[in-house]
């Protein structure tokens, strides 16, 4: 039983693994969003802790354990004009079973200018959503340090004059060492495909990802800092050929990049940096860089803090309530907020 359970393991590992070619997927975007404000402020849908915590095991089910029972979030992010995401989540222990969580997630795209092919208004629309249904299992191995856990997802995408669905699947595994103070985790991503659309376009697959996360906290400081490798299933994640030559407008030469420099910037796209700062007993501040984002949003003249990102995390009460801030654009920084609390301490 177990031989066969690693061999379907592999068999949606291998099949994902096809889907790393090219440019990065679009269809259902609302699996690259932030599931809670802790992460948003991490600058990444996908990392690790220590300690257990709905908001991260939500993307990592390797981290659902049963001191997640009874544990539930809501989660609000506004991103620009009516773009919104809400996420709900909840956790639960069953005898002999082991320890679920349970989410759904709706993103709202908000409304669009609809126009025919001769540039007439017919008005705007607002059917533009995802919906996401997550249903995750985790289980810890040898001695509490190693854990393994799956996330399965039924996708539902709607818009003006097209709809499709799809399924997916994460599986990640976590080593945690509480003496060292290390957490690290490898999860396979959003492997799955489209089960039937209603669209006049190419076909899209899921976006697929492999992460792999470092989260370590220091002895002696009020410090940790975070690490995440994402998208390691791709080399060039800019969707351009960065050694490809240029040519220079007077001598008519071409002119090929640094090579150096191109494998620094295809290296720094993958590498996502965070940290967090314990200020005081119940108050922490959280503090991210993405390269990747910044490379691809900012712009040549004002860059400003695009692809920074920062958090506050406070205990109130029996509430746990974190606020993050991500610059995307100079055009505006989306704001997240989630709650978070153990139903059983009411």
């Amino acid at each position: 039983m177990m031989r066969r359970l690693c061999v379907y393991i592999y068999m949606f590992i291998l099949s994902g693994s096809l889907y790393s070619q090219g440019v990065p997927n679009t269809v259902f975007a609302s699996l690259r969003l932030d599931p809670s404000a802790r992460l948003a402020s991490l600058g990444t849908p996908f990392s690790t802790l220590l300690d257990p915590n709905i908001a991260v095991a939500v993307s990592n089910p390797s981290l659902i354990s049963p001191a997640l029972n009874n544990a539930g979030m809501v989660h609000y992010a506004n991103y620009f004009r009516a773009f919104s995401n809400v996420n709900a989540a909840y956790a639960r222990t069953l005898p002999r079973l082991g320890t679920f969580l349970a989410s759904i997630q709706y993103t709202n795209f908000g409304s669009v200018d609809g126009f025919d092919e001769f540039g007439n208004y017919f008005g705007r629309t607002d059917m533009f959503y995802d919906a996401v249904l997550n249903v995750g299992w985790g289980r810890e191995l040898v001695d509490s340090m190693f854990s393994i856990g799956a996330n399965f997802k039924y996708i539902f995408s709607r818009g003006d004059n097209f709809w499709q669905h799809g399924i997916a699947v994460d599986v990640s595994g976590s080593y945690i060492n509480h003496e060292r103070r290390l957490a690290v985790s490898l999860a396979f991503r959003n492997i799955g495909t489209v089960l039937k659309r209603d669209m006049i376009s190419n076909y899209e697959r899921v976006p697929f990802q492999i992460d792999l996360a470092f989260y370590q906290r220091a002895r002696n400081a009020p410090f940790a800092y975070s690490i995440v490798l994402s998208n390691l299933q791709r080399w060039n994640l800019s969707g351009v050929d960065l050694n490809a030559g240029t040519v220079d407008p007077v001598t008519q030469e071409v002119v090929y990049p640094n090579r150096l420099a191109t494998f620094a910037d295809n290296v720094m796209r993958h590498v996502i940096l965070g940290g967090e700062i314990f200020l005081f007993r119940n108050i922490t501040f959280r503090l991210s860089y993405n390269y990747h984002r910044r490379q691809e949003l900012r712009t040549e003249t004002r860059p400003g803090f695009v692809g920074f990102s920062w958090g506050i995390g406070t205990r109130i009460h029996k509430f746990q309530i974190d606020y993050a801030r991500s610059a995307f654009h100079l055009a505006g920084a989306p704001n997240f907020i989630s709650i978070t609390a153990n139903l059983g301490d009411f």
